[in-house]
């Protein structure tokens, strides 16, 4: 009895061991080269991120885990959608993101990020590059719009 007892902790504590190797290993979407446990996932879960980069690596990294509440919460609140993830958003793979360039807050409150961002859609690769425009909003830095480019 007190054997099986000690194999049953024994093995939950390798279970949990091997779950924590294993969240080490899920490199962040938003190719910072970091775990995503300690790079987006930190932001998904409450944590305010202070600069243009840091919002747009974790608004990517949202898009790829469709995680709509965090990309609702990180648009400004004059030009968010109703509905941020559309119904086809499932069927979008997003697999890369490249920062091309971060401008720092301007006279006008604002801050830029230009990046390139890849997706497939129904087998087939694609891929967009956007100038992306933040401003703060209740204390804290928010995705208002961008620009194709």
């Amino acid at each position: 009895m007190i054997y099986q007892f000690i194999y049953r902790e024994f093995s939950k504590d390798m279970s949990v061991k091997n779950q924590e190797k294993r969240r080490e290993k899920v490199i962040c979407p938003c190719q910072s080269g970091k775990a995503y446990y300690e790079c987006c996932e930190v932001y998904h879960q409450g944590e305010v991120p202070i600069t243009a980069e840091a919002l747009m690596r974790s608004r990517f990294t949202a898009f790829t885990y469709q995680l709509e509440a965090y990309l609702s919460e990180s648009w400004h609140s004059s030009t968010r959608p109703e509905q941020v993830l559309t119904p086809d958003a499932a069927e979008l793979q997003w697999f890369f993101l490249k920062i091309i360039k971060t401008e720092p807050e301007n006279s006008h409150g604002e801050h830029f990020v230009t990046f390139e961002a890849r997706y497939r859609e129904n087998g087939r690769a694609n891929k967009f590059t956007e100038r992306s425009r933040f401003i703060v909003e209740a204390g804290k830095l928010r995705y208002i719009d961008g620009e194709f480019l």
